[in-house]
């Protein structure tokens, strides 16, 4: 049976339980698990204290947190192995410098989901916050190989300065998605809003929100209408069915069968994009494709 962790009580204070991801790597016993420290506010308390600790991690390395746990940050945080479910919403920094492993949260998430992971597969069923994949202040890469996938929205900056991996959701996305994005691959499924792939260095972003959605580029937007869009200089390179659109929606067919299979049938299997390279300013390397 899995390790379950059941929160205690509420609180507003903030929880951060980055160590819990050393017991699921290491697969320690429960009453090792209890004596891990973690951060109530600015003091350290026992896990045994914050949480009721049932179950063990022998079998199979997999974690179960219940409770009130929006306040509760840095679930995840460095797993390399195993995996964590969360049975509700989360706080920040879920899956921050992963590198292997799964992550699996039943609700919404705060900021800097899966920023500067190496490896593993987050998966989120609501809303995520901001800067989503991003590089953490002062760092040179975000997310640098792994699979995020979000059914919901996604804040701001999702993916700036992404490195490599693949970023997938379903929902809409804030401003400057793919922001100086340097490799690695974006799929839109709903809106995304302006200056999306600002600086781009290379990498491959896939905006298959309805055409008739406000904002949405059509073979006939005017160069003021897709530098609003897309954030700066980019070339045209006209409308088809691109096989790497093709190849990603066939890909994520298999993989998500239940949860993506009719989105993305009718978003992108079944659609026509147009294809913009850029920016000018970086030898037109990075590729963007919206669906009209």
């Amino acid at each position: 049976m899995p390790l379950n962790l059941q929160l205690k009580f509420e609180t507003d204070m903030p929880i951060d339980v980055r160590q819990l991801s050393s017991a699921v790597n290491d697969g320690l016993d429960t009453a090792k698990v209890e004596r891990l420290q973690v951060f109530v506010g600015n003091k350290l308390r026992s896990v045994g204290d914050v949480f009721h600790v049932t179950g063990d991690l022998t079998t199979d390395q997999r974690m179960e947190l219940r409770g009130e746990l929006s306040r509760v940050h840095s679930i995840g945080r460095g797993l390399a192995r195993g995996s964590i479910v969360v049975q509700s919403s989360a706080g920040r920094h879920v899956g921050t410098e992963m590198s292997g492993g799964q992550i699996t949260v039943s609700g919404n998430v705060g900021d800097y989901l899966g920023s500067q992971m190496t490896g593993g597969a987050i998966r989120v069923t609501g809303n995520a916050g901001d800067f989503v994949a991003a590089a953490l202040e002062g760092a040179k890469y975000g997310m640098n190989r792994g699979e995020i996938l979000i059914e919901g929205n996604a804040g701001v900056a999702l993916g700036k300065r992404m490195r490599r991996g693949m970023i997938i959701v379903v929902g809409d996305v804030g401003e400057l998605a793919a922001w100086n994005m340097l490799a690695g691959t974006i799929i839109v499924l709903g809106r995304s809003l302006d200056k999306t792939a600002t600086d781009i260095k290379r990498g491959t972003v896939v905006l298959a929100g309805d055409a008739a959605q406000p904002g949405t580029l059509t073979p006939d937007s005017s160069e003021q209408e897709i530098g609003k869009k897309l954030g700066a200089a980019f070339t045209a390179g006209g409308t088809s069915k691109p096989q790497i659109v093709q190849f990603l929606g066939t890909w994520l067919k298999k993989n998500y069968p239940h949860t993506l299979s009719s989105a993305v049938e009718n978003k992108l299997l079944e659609r026509s994009f147009i294809k913009y390279n850029g920016e000018q300013l970086n030898d037109n390397r990075g590729e963007i494709f919206v669906a009209v």
